[in-house]
């Protein structure tokens, strides 16, 4: 972690937001996760129902947001 400047906890879209948004100014950024990252369910051969919607929809602010970290592409 010394090569560090700031810890951010929760790798949900909030907190990788933040992350790009943060490492878009130069600072060295790092994402801590409790639970393992996933495989797409559609990889797995699972269907559509199977996929975690608790983050549905996004705003326009948001995607302008988004957009300007670089974490989005219309």
């Amino acid at each position: 972690m010394a090569d560090t400047d700031i810890a951010i906890v929760g790798g949900g879209i909030a907190g990788l937001a933040l992350a790009a948004a943060l490492g878009s100014c130069g600072q060295r950024i790092l994402v801590l996760e409790a639970r393992p990252l996933p495989a797409m369910p559609a990889l797995r051969g699972e269907s559509p129902a199977d996929f975690d919607v608790r983050v549905s929809a996004v705003t326009p602010r948001s995607m302008a947001f988004l957009e300007g970290v670089g974490a989005w592409n219309s």
